[in-house]
Formats: C-alpha cells, structure tokens, sequence
C-alpha cells in the first residue's frame, strides 16, 4: 500500500527555505502542494518562503502498482516575520550619576535580547 509521508522543520523565519524530505511508502510519482499556490512533482523538493504567515503543506503519493493507488498527507509550516531590535531610553540624553532607564520596543516575536551597554556590562534576556 501507498502511505504518502515526509519530514521537514516546522518553523523558519523568512526568507525560509523549507527542505522537504520524502519519506513515503511505495509511492512512484509525486505532487506536492507548498501552501502558498504553488506546487512540485520532485521527490525531495526545496520550497522557497518569502511572506510570512502558515502554510498546510500536502503531498499526494502515488503508485499505480498498489491496491489503494495513492495516499495523501499534510502538514503545517509556520513561517515568522525577522525580528526587529528597538529600544527607548531615559533621560535623553544621559545625565552623569544619574540611573538609565531602558524600554524594549522589539518586534512581537522577539524572544532573545542581548543589551550591550557600552560599559562592559551586558545583559541576557529570554522571554516567553
């Protein structure tokens, strides 16, 4: 029997490209469908993503030699905006003796700051 399977990591900032990896049963010929209106016939196919947003990704798996003849699969790629590094301070400008305020503005999907304070001091952060 046909039984349609394949591996590929789930996420990725864009530009994403996406390495798909068959790993299917029996199957002959393929078509696969990247979520984004455009498709392939390659065994191994590499897709470009370059809008973020997430995709069902299919591959249908075909073998006419078989009793079921095909079998479909898909899956889901979540694919992010790159992160943008913003910040705010205060006062502005800096007062000598005088504690800095700093607010992160960072995209929404920023998870990992690094703050490098021009001193030698610095900072780690990880959120979520």
């Amino acid at each position: 029997l046909v039984e349609a399977r394949f591996t590929t990591p789930p996420t990725g900032c864009v530009p994403y490209t996406a390495k798909f990896t068959n790993t299917s049963i029996a199957g002959q010929t393929f078509l696969w469908n990247f979520g984004d209106n455009t498709t392939s016939t390659a065994t191994n196919p590499v897709h470009l993503y370059t809008t973020p947003g997430s995709y069902t990704v299919t591959l249908i798996a075909n073998d006419p030699n078989t009793c079921n003849l095909s079998d479909t699969t898909t899956s889901v790629i979540n694919v992010f905006p790159i992160p943008v590094s913003n910040f705010t301070f205060a006062p502005d400008p800096p007062v000598e003796n005088t504690p800095t305020s700093f607010n992160n503005l960072a995209s929404p999907d920023a998870v990992k700051f690094k703050w490098l304070f021009g001193d030698g001091d610095s900072l780690i952060i990880t959120s979520r």
